[in-house]
């Protein structure tokens, strides 16, 4: 029985992170790159592996959600000061602008806080970018790369769904 509960989660595990990469390769061939290399810091013995971790998926998400949400179509969708910092769309106003459609009820609560709790999530990846040595924990790192693989998913799905 154990056996076989490993083997359906190792399927699942497959299927999904085989979805995100087919996603990523429709979006941007080259954003395959940092989701790798933070897969494989993972397992390195590089003693800076957490910033390289931190970093590469920091910076695939801000690829991914510029991409999706490119200045100009966020300022044609809105013009509400509060979703601009110095010009530029928030990060909250490129969310809102990429879930625009799935945002109306019953949806419109679980998107907000959604939002909300992407927006904390994506705190961890400043930690580990600019602390000298972040201290997170490998069991962390691992949940950190679940969760991020999961809210990119959810947002290429999103753009999948409404091209």
């Amino acid at each position: 029985l154990q056996e076989e509960k490993r083997r359906i989660e190792e399927e699942v595990r497959e299927e999904t992170e085989n979805r995100l990469e087919t996603l990523l390769v429709r979006l941007n061939a080259k954003l395959i790159v940092p989701l790798r290399g933070a897969r494989q810091s993972l397992s390195s013995a590089n003693p800076d592996h957490i910033r390289h971790f931190a970093a590469s998926l920091r910076e695939l998400f801000t690829h991914v959600l510029r991409t999706l949400a490119p200045d100009s179509k966020v300022k044609a969708w809105s013009s509400a000061p509060e979703y601009y910092d110095k010009g530029k769309p928030t990060r909250r106003a490129r969310l809102l602008y990429i879930c625009r459609t799935l945002n109306q009820e019953p949806f419109s609560s679980f998107i907000e806080k959604d939002i909300d709790a992407g927006l904390e999530f994506l705190q961890l990846f400043q930690r580990g970018t600019h602390e000298v040595v972040p201290k997170y924990t490998d069991g962390q790192l691992r949940l950190m790369l679940v969760r991020m693989e999961s809210l990119l998913r959810f947002l290429l799905e999103i753009w999948s769904t409404d091209r």
